[in-house]
């Protein structure tokens, strides 16, 4: 190689230079793009967390279900007072004496 090869292999002509800083203008722009889509990614919203919707879930079960259980109990309570009423006046229907069935 020549010493005029080797200027123009460390020296780049004005065209090359301004095709790599077109390049590394789109590059830059790209990178950009690139940081706005996972800073998106980053503040997708709460609600599409797998994780804590599993534990809404479950929560919202839980409260379901002491619902459930305590409605059952009031029911249970309200069934046992009936029979016990019913009990009472079967009683005082089966004895003649008024006195003696309280």
């Amino acid at each position: 190689m020549g010493q005029e090869e080797l200027r123009n292999l460390r020296e780049p002509d004005g065209e090359s230079l301004h095709l790599d800083r077109r390049r590394l203008r789109f590059e830059i722009a790209a990178k950009r793009l690139e940081l706005r889509l996972r800073e998106r990614e980053l503040q997708v919203s709460i609600w599409r967390n797998p994780l804590l919707l599993g534990i809404l879930a479950a929560f919202l079960g839980f409260v379901g279900n002491i619902m459930v259980t305590y409605v059952q109990h009031l029911n249970q309570t309200v069934t046992a007072q009936k029979e016990f009423e019913s009990k009472l006046i079967l009683e005082a229907i089966k004895t003649a004496n008024p006195s003696a069935a309280t």
